[in-house]
């Protein structure tokens, strides 16, 4: 026999987080970055959320911004080289990476 406060914790550790990475209305039809497929994953993301809203305990959206001052904008990035042909926003004579540079954690210090 199971104990009401085991049914309990149970039931708690069904629930779930449902994480929707990059949910904006520009990729529908008709937005800036529209796909086709768009409006049917939207119905297919709603139907999954009506399904299994009894084990969803929450739903997190993220949202991808491009803001000048992004970390995935070389901009954000300035290399401790001095650049001559470079002044950078700061004034500063110092390199930005090229584009698609990898930046690994040994090269932010």
């Amino acid at each position: 026999s199971v104990s009401p406060k085991e049914s309990q914790k149970e039931k708690e550790e069904e629930q779930v987080t449902l994480l929707l990475v990059d949910i904006q209305k520009d990729f529908h039809p008709g937005g800036s970055l529209a796909i086709p497929t768009a409006n049917e994953d939207s119905h297919r993301v709603a139907t999954l959320i009506k399904t299994h809203q009894s084990k969803i305990k929450r739903v997190v959206a993220t949202m991808d911004s491009h803001l000048k001052l992004h970390i995935a904008n070389p901009g954000f990035w300035v290399s401790g080289e001095e650049d001559e042909n470079h002044t950078n926003d700061c004034n500063k004579k110092r390199r930005h990476p090229d584009p698609f540079t990898v930046i690994t954690s040994q090269d932010i210090a």
